[in-house]
């Protein structure tokens, strides 16, 4: 609010001040109202030569969707601040999005070069090869970003998700039991705690923190909100009671229960999550209604693209196995795996209930067993670089939080 209302008195003061314009456009952005666009598009009519601004607006033209836009205004500010950390890893991103890894990777590698103390010009390397499906590599560079800032939980619930990925079960123990010490109520490394335990059997555990993030209503940190509302679908699939979870799914977003949902990209993996609620408890049609829409969304050019989506990538996939489209599914199932995917690839195929309907297949079967084995070859190849002392495994714990603390 004190922002609020310092830009509302700065526009008063002079409502063609260029500056107030993007820092309008900033406080909308993060706070997701509309009109960051047409905020920042006015501040760079003001002041057309401003490199920050082309940087901020270019970030914005990302989250709207539009990283080919995004890309030549970062380009322009790139060349005109060479040295801007925000405006490279920004003009990386927006590479990311368009699906040229090796470029995005040579633009954080720049960052490297003008400021080698920088996380940012390694774990953005990392996150580019998750999105590719080499998770060895990526486990590399965020570990590289994570050793230069030993502090941060967030780099360190990425270590944990790719170790359990990779399957590499004491490693990941040990990622497990560092955080276990040091984090509370933040939404990502919870999310990847949850997960970690699901994985390893332990539902109860999972459940307590998908119960704890959403009890104190935790911000949606790189979509954390779809692994525990995920769980919770699970929960109410293993009770028996559909009912309770549609109720939970409905209450938590009001736009799912609509004739006409509107979906954005950021639930559209909830509304996957509900229409298998809504199937299971004979609500066909509204569950068809759901998953048609969420497809119509995913099909959208670069609804999904970047690092903060890929975990939204067997989506389309589910949504047909749902809907009882088979081959469609086992068709996109394939598509996915040949174009490099592997990010979450046990928990979205045999432990995912979405997928019942063609589990049985030789076809899914035979997909499920290409997986592993080529994940065992990258877990292979972690263990090498954790031998030669390329990957660091992380300090001792701290004492353990008391579980009695989630429920």
């Amino acid at each position: 609010p004190e922002i609020r209302a310092a830009v509302d008195r700065a526009m008063e003061i002079d409502p063609e001040d260029p500056a107030a314009w993007s820092v309008l456009g900033y406080y909308r952005l993060v706070t997701r109202q509309p009109g960051f666009i047409e905020a920042f598009d006015r501040s760079l009519q003001l002041d057309p030569g401003n490199a920050e601004t082309m940087s901020g607006y270019g970030y914005a033209l990302q989250v709207a969707k539009k990283p080919e836009k995004s890309l030549g205004l970062l380009l322009a500010a790139a060349e005109l601040d060479p040295l801007s950390v925000n405006t490279l890893f920004a003009l990386g991103r927006a590479y990311s999005m368009l699906g040229d890894f090796e470029e995005a990777r040579s633009v954080f590698a720049r960052i490297r070069h003008s400021d080698p103390g920088s996380p940012l010009g390694y774990y953005p390397v990392g996150t580019s090869y998750m999105e590719e499906g080499k998770l060895d590599q990526a486990l590399y560079w965020l570990g590289q970003g994570q050793a230069m800032d030993p502090a941060d939980f967030e780099l360190a619930g990425w270590m944990l998700f790719l170790f359990d990925n990779l399957e590499h079960l004491d490693s990941a123990r040990l990622w497990s039991e560092w955080l276990d010490g040091r984090i509370t109520k933040q939404p990502q490394p919870m999310a990847m705690q949850a997960k970690h335990h699901y994985l390893n059997g332990n539902f109860e555990t999972a459940l307590q923190y998908a119960n704890l993030a959403i009890n104190f209503d935790l911000e949606n940190r790189w979509n954390s909100e779809t692994t525990f509302m995920r769980i919770k679908r699970d929960e109410a699939i293993a009770n028996g009671n559909p009912a309770s979870g549609i109720k939970l799914f409905q209450e938590r977003y009001p736009s799912l229960r609509q004739d006409e949902p509107r979906l954005t990209p950021n639930i559209l993996q909830q509304a996957v999550h509900l229409a298998l609620l809504l199937s299971l408890d004979s609500q066909k049609e509204k569950a068809r209604q759901l998953l048609e829409a969420a497809i119509e969304v995913y099909d959208r050019p670069y609804a999904i693209a970047g690092p903060q989506n890929m975990g939204l990538a067997p989506l389309k996939a589910e949504a047909l196995a749902i809907l009882g489209r088979k081959e469609e599914a086992l068709e996109e199932l394939r598509r996915l795996i040949e174009a490099g995917w592997r990010i979450n690839w046990r928990w979205s195929t045999d432990m995912n209930a979405s997928f019942n309907g063609i589990r049985d297949t030789k076809a899914f079967r035979t997909m499920v067993q290409e997986l592993a084995i080529d994940i065992a070859a990258q877990r292979i190849a972690v263990e090498e670089m954790e031998a030669e002392g390329k990957i660091a495994l992380p300090s001792e714990p701290q004492t353990g939080l008391d579980m009695e603390f989630f429920q």
